[in-house]
């Protein structure tokens, strides 16, 4: 609609590298925004010995997504500055949201669904995975019938799930080998004796540097949060205070974009490969900063 050029529009490159910096950053707001985060608690919980509940988690990963989400807006709008002053094609939006219909039964079926999960979600009555178990469940219920098992079948992402299987066997075999503490005596010991911001600056950048080497999270997390399991366990270290950081971290793809996030829009052309890592090192140091105060927070008010 702004007759946008790929390659050379700033207001649609700053667009295209926006949706999936804010989809990662989102995404790690909630326990239930991404399937990283799930793994992130599987680990932390198997190797780490920590368990965090969906509010705490949604405590402090929150108000980190919300402003590192102004921040990269920020970035984004200073370093691509848009060719234009007003976006046109918004007037489009509007006159199709005038045209939709009332809300219709099973729409209505699916925001009572969708409500009493997210209520069985931050109320810990039922562990999480039973919740969205139940929730998955009622839509196939006879008088609900909002999918069917065909359907559902088909858009299951049943790749993301045996990833998600293999990366926590995976975390666990690095643990139990003793290859963790190999790691960590190599590369971290002497970070023990630091000061607790100092050791968290160093932990978060571990964990997005890290991305590097291995630029798909999963194995960020199969590989980090064993190894900082050890370290703490090593130097007599708040387990949940040391990972944590590296659970939240992981969602940090956009220094090396080939995480299957950053890569949604780059087909589109309106972005290089080289590009997205210039705002992704700015907004990955702001993420340190605001990852070692959310941490700080969280232990000093009793989150973790």
């Amino acid at each position: 609609s702004n007759n946008c050029t790929p390659g050379k529009s700033n207001f649609g490159k700053a667009m295209m590298m926006g949706i999936p910096i804010a989809s990662a950053l989102g995404g790690f707001g909630t326990p239930a925004g991404s399937g990283i985060n799930v793994l992130s608690i599987n680990l932390m919980k198997k190797v780490a010995g920590v368990e965090l509940s969906f509010l705490q988690w949604s405590l402090i990963g929150y108000p980190m997504a919300l402003i590192l989400t102004f921040i990269a807006w920020f970035v984004l709008i200073k370093l691509y500055p848009p060719e234009f002053d007003e976006v046109g094609g918004l007037e489009n939006v509007k006159k199709k949201r005038e045209e939709l219909p009332p809300l219709n039964g099973d729409q209505i079926k699916f925001i009572v669904i969708f409500v009493a999960t997210i209520i069985g979600w931050f109320t810990g009555f039922l562990p999480v995975p039973i919740v969205s178990i139940l929730a998955a469940t009622l839509f196939f219920i006879p008088g609900i019938s909002l999918v069917s098992w065909k359907d559902m079948n088909m858009a299951i992402p049943w790749d993301v799930l045996l990833l998600i299987g293999a990366s926590t066997s995976l975390g666990l075999a690095i643990y139990e080998t003793g290859a963790a503490a190999w790691i960590a005596n190599s590369l971290l010991y002497d970070i023990g004796s630091a000061g607790t911001i100092t050791l968290l600056f160093i932990i978060t950048a571990f964990g997005i540097f890290s991305h590097l080497i291995l630029p798909v999270s999963s194995a960020v997390l199969t590989v980090c949060i064993p190894v900082i399991a050890i370290l703490a366990e090593t130097n007599g270290l708040p387990v949940s205070m040391v990972v944590l950081p590296i659970a939240f971290t992981a969602s940090c793809v956009f220094l090396m974009p080939l995480d299957p996030i950053p890569l949604t829009t780059k087909k589109y052309g309106y972005w290089e490969t080289y590009e997205m890592p210039v705002p992704g090192f700015i907004i990955s140091i702001a993420w340190m900063v605001v990852n070692v105060g959310a941490m700080l927070l969280a232990k000093s008010i009793g989150i973790i």
